[in-house]
């Protein structure tokens, strides 16, 4: 079974919205994916709690009126559990090997989480709300390049098909109330 970081965000943040057949997969192969749920649980903890119910539904509710928001998202350290350090030895680097990675960028509230990963010099760029909602007309301009990608909405990724340097994304987008 095909499971996507989507799925696994889903699963950290929204595990009622996950397909049955995902959800019961993941659980029964929760050390596939352990890393990559950590991480999510990680930031899903780190998310201020200021954030009340009347705060987010005032917020929300400017947004729904049509209006397009934008949003400055800087780097997000997350603290991970460290994992034992494995030695590598000269000997074993004779091959370059592609450049694999991820990089996480919020906004100061932590409603947007706009996650990166490349791999074989090609970059992913998923958008995640961590409030429910769904986003649409997302146009993300990264710096320093000032590159420009646009994604209809979040219920899917970009693929660009180059490694991205990234200091800081500027990102806009419409809100759905449903995310569904």
């Amino acid at each position: 079974m095909e499971i996507s970081e989507k799925d696994i965000f889903d699963y950290v943040f929204y595990r009622e919205t996950l397909q049955t057949d995902k959800l019961k997969y993941i659980d029964e192969n929760y050390s596939l994916f352990t890393k990559e749920i950590e991480y999510y649980k990680s930031f899903h903890n780190s998310i201020d709690n200021e954030i009340n119910e009347e705060m987010s539904n005032k917020f929300f509710a400017a947004l729904s009126a049509g209006r397009t928001k934008v949003i400055e998202l800087y780097p997000k350290q997350i603290e991970l559990p460290q994992e034992d350090e494995q030695y590598r030895l000269a000997a074993d680097s004779v091959y370059l090997t592609a450049k694999t990675g991820s990089q996480s960028f919020s906004d100061s509230k932590s409603t947007v989480l706009v996650k990166l990963l490349t791999k074989d010099n090609k970059t992913q760029i998923y958008v995640f709300s961590t409030v429910d909602k769904q986003l649409k007309n997302i146009k993300l301009t990264i710096s320093p390049s000032n590159k420009t990608f646009s994604m209809e909405n979040n219920k899917t990724f970009i693929e660009v098909p180059e490694a991205l340097s990234v200091d800081g994304i500027q990102m806009t987008y419409e809100e759905v109330n449903d995310k569904k």
